[in-house]
């Protein structure tokens, strides 16, 4: 995988049930504590890493963790859980993505911002961002607009 010339990654640290000891998801990414990897993430048409900060959380609730990778979430076996689609008609390139309970229900809804590159050196990109029901709806989207895209805080 690659990733945008000069920028860095974030790197986290969760345990998943299907390894011994920590794993460490950076870029797309998981190697387990001795530095092999387990399994990468989808990039991306161009090849770049879906997301600049992937975390560690259970997402389905069954009490072991999963990784996120911006708008994909993946079981620690490297399948894919869960991924949103937004109904906006650009394909996102890079996305972030934050669970928070928007509706005061008991299940989590997860709020991600979809970024689209429009130029070679990664200066402009376009952005939106969504909120997900539990069950993967689209609640909303914003408008486009040009800023970086970074994840969201809830």
């Amino acid at each position: 995988s690659q990733g945008p010339p000069n920028e860095a990654m974030a790197i986290a640290v969760g345990d998943l049930a299907e390894h011994p000891g920590l794993e460490i998801a950076v870029g797309n990414a998981v190697y387990d504590a001795t530095g092999q990897r387990l399994f990468l993430a989808a990039v991306d048409r161009a090849g770049y890493v879906t997301t600049r900060a992937p975390f560690f959380y259970d997402v389905d609730g069954d009490g072991q963790e999963d990784v996120v990778f911006g708008r994909r979430v993946y079981r620690g076996d490297g399948s894919q859980l869960r991924a949103w689609q937004s109904t906006w008609t650009a394909a996102p390139s890079i996305s972030h993505s934050a669970p928070a309970n928007l509706d005061a229900d008991d299940a989590l809804e997860w709020v991600v911002s979809f970024g689209v590159r429009v130029s070679n050196d990664n200066v402009v990109e376009v952005n939106r961002v969504a909120a997900f029901d539990d069950d993967g709806r689209q609640m909303w989207i914003t408008p486009e607009t040009q800023y970086a895209s970074m994840p969201p805080l809830v």
